[in-house]
């Protein structure tokens, strides 16, 4: 009964959506901070835990929030939609359990005036994108830009502001790597908002809804992120890892030669090269939530052995995250079972 309870609000909060795809990037600059400063692993415990569950309730916040503003619109598109049915003070109580969530924590956390005034930010984008008279998301680009910076810049400000004081007091980031940072977030969340649209077209094109990804055309935004978005992705990883850590460089270089090892196997470079766009869209997404965060772990534990407890952790909670490494191991098997004779193979 327990876990069915459990089941069921992590459905409704739409967790699945969010878990293993925003989480893992803020996940790999708390690691990426304990990289920079060989914190024991004693003094970090209790504050990701803090963080984790203010994570979630911001992140549940934001989606109850879109839920049950989307709520007419998602009935006439024939979307799921986990506030219908539900009365008034029903979503007022979820929302104020869920505030009170990503708040509770803060009062324990290292309250900074940066960290603070972003997370009041963050939840003022979070209005105005879903809530009339505002509705930012119906407006093609004032939509695009409270995304991203919901979405992608103010949760790694956030996250920056709180840890680099407390775990590296001495030793500030570079303004280097913090103005490539902040450009690299920028194209990450115009391109993610972006491949939204892309997706939800039809529904959007249903409730007559102008997207940025409507007003400019379907066939131009995926050309735009698969041949410009992408690729300046890509590059400013390579400028900004370059700038910060040679061994992240050359994990990031490890991470290009496994991707273009499997587009090559799935035969991406075969086809017509004006239809490369569809095959690149993910390369990126997969670099920040499933190969950075395993790689600065990986690092963190041949320095120090005690490390090793974040990363089966971290390999519990984000396992789902882990088919980079699947596809790859498959496609080896594949290689190797080829080479062998056929009298061979059982």
């Amino acid at each position: 009964m327990k876990r069915q309870f459990l089941k069921n609000i992590y459905k409704k909060i739409r967790m699945p959506l969010w878990w293993y795809h925003l989480v893992p990037p803020i996940a790999g600059v708390v690691y990426a901070v304990l990289y920079m400063g060989h914190v024991p692993v004693e003094k970090i415990a209790m504050d990701i835990i803090l963080f984790t569950i203010s994570i979630i309730g911001t992140a549940g916040f934001g989606y109850w929030l879109n839920d049950w503003t989307d709520l007419a619109s998602d009935i006439k598109a024939g979307k799921p939609n986990y506030t219908k049915g539900l009365g008034w003070q029903q979503k007022s109580a979820v929302l104020i359990l869920l505030f009170t969530i990503s708040w509770l924590p803060w009062l324990f956390l290292p309250a900074h005036l940066i960290s603070l005034s972003a997370l009041i930010l963050l939840y003022f984008c979070f209005f105005v994108y879903s809530v009339p008279p505002f509705r930012f998301k119906n407006r093609a680009f004032l939509g695009v830009l409270c995304d991203i910076h919901y979405g992608h810049v103010l949760p790694v400000v956030i996250t920056l502001s709180t840890f680099v004081p407390l775990w590296l007091p001495q030793r500030p980031v570079e303004s280097s790597v913090l103005i490539l940072l902040l450009l690299l977030l920028y194209l990450k969340g115009f391109r993610n908002i972006m491949e939204h649209q892309l997706s939800d077209r039809k529904n959007d094109r249903l409730n007559n809804i102008n997207t940025f990804v409507m007003s400019i055309g379907p066939l131009k935004a995926a050309k735009l992120i698969g041949f410009v978005l992408v690729p300046l992705e890509l590059v400013v990883i390579a400028i900004l890892l370059l700038q910060w850590s040679q061994e992240l460089f050359i994990a990031y270089l490890l991470f290009l030669a496994l991707y273009i090892f499997l587009l090559y196997r799935w035969g991406v470079f075969r086809i017509a090269r004006r239809y490369h766009y569809l095959s690149f869209r993910y390369v990126a997404n997969d670099f920040y939530e499933s190969f950075f965060p395993l790689s600065v772990l990986l690092i963190l534990c041949f320095r120090n052995l005690d490390y090793i407890i974040i990363l089966l952790l971290h390999s519990i909670f984000f396992s789902k995250n882990f088919k980079l490494f699947k596809w790859i191991a498959i496609e080896i098997k594949a290689i190797f079972s080829a080479a062998r004779p056929q009298h061979l193979i059982k």
